[in-house]
């Protein structure tokens, strides 16, 4: 995965930062596309750490805050966009591996299913996600003692939670864009893994 540094106007990037510090209009034609000139980064944390470093940018002559605290509809923001040079390594996960995640958690914490940009499950306390958005799925969070999780969980939620991580990687593998879901999926988990083979196989 590489990363690039993006102007976001309601959901359609702008402007993307290049080489030479400054954001310049993005062509639709090139908005998922990476030109020469594009400043990119082999990590979505160091394109956070630019942005902690870049308090404010310019754009078209107006100043825009790389990290503010609220922001309106409209106002234009500023977002990392991540694009895919090679295949995932995992093509998807299995519902034994949600089955075992889950067991072995820790009702005690608040916990988040993630799913990393390789294609790995993986289940981590939310006081320890550092960077929450440096994933390619990420599902709502489990509430610490409602027995979401853990060794004597019921998983009642298993069949849910395991065709959500499904569709919502499906729209990764689609869009290269990490996705936060916190609904139900709309397809079987039939077709979604058929879906997700035809797309792995067409990256």
């Amino acid at each position: 995965m590489i990363f690039t540094i993006n102007a976001v106007k309601i959901i359609f990037p702008t402007h993307r930062l290049k080489n030479d510090g400054e954001f310049r209009n993005i062509e639709k034609e090139n908005e998922s596309n990476v030109l020469d000139n594009d400043m990119t980064f082999s990590s979505y944390n160091s394109a956070d750490l630019w942005l902690e470093r870049n308090k404010t940018v310019t754009i078209d002559g107006q100043i825009v805050e790389t990290k503010p605290e609220s922001f309106g509809l409209t106002d234009t923001t500023i977002e990392l966009m991540s694009h895919r040079t090679e295949k995932p390594k995992r093509e998807f996960i299995t519902k034994e591996e949600l089955k075992e995640t889950l067991l072995a958690g820790d009702d005690n914490y608040t916990n988040v299913l993630t799913i990393d940009w390789d294609g790995n499950l993986h289940l981590t306390p939310f006081n320890q996600l550092r960077f929450k958005n440096d994933c390619a799925v990420r599902l709502e969070s489990f509430g610490a003692g409602n027995g979401y999780v853990g060794s004597t969980s019921f998983l009642n939620h298993f069949e849910n939670t395991y065709l959500s991580l499904l569709e919502a990687w499906l729209w990764h593998l689609n869009s290269e864009q990490n996705q936060y879901k916190d609904d139900p999926a709309n397809k079987t988990e039939e077709q979604l893994l058929k879906e997700i083979k035809e797309t792995y196989n067409n990256l």
